[in-house]
């Protein structure tokens, strides 16, 4: 069944958020999912710069490419999930072998 991504917690922000990008009539436009994130049965949807993404607004510490953090996703039906994410610099792509499916 569909299960949807309402929230993530961290230490890191004052204002964790779960974001979608879209480009509306030639401009980028950035919102939060007051809803979260819909995840389809049997899909994989990535989170990634341009697309769905977590936001860190009010930072309360400067991050650094490296370093690595602890998180909480929140979904509707899972409940709460742990995760780990590593900072990376702007533009670098995925981390080679630590790719998840949900």
């Amino acid at each position: 069944s569909p299960e949807r991504l309402v929230a993530f917690k961290t230490d890191l922000a004052g204002q964790p958020e779960v974001h979608e990008m879209s480009n509306e009539g030639g401009v980028m436009k950035m919102r939060p999912l007051a809803k979260g994130l819909v995840i389809p049965a049997g899909a994989t949807v990535k989170l990634e710069p341009g697309s769905y993404h977590l936001m860190l607004m009010q930072l309360k510490k400067p991050l650094a490419a490296g370093q690595r953090y602890k998180a909480v996703l929140v979904f509707e039906k899972a409940g709460q999930v742990e995760v780990e994410f590593e900072v990376r610099a702007m533009g670098e792509g995925p981390a080679k072998g630590h790719g998840h499916k949900h």
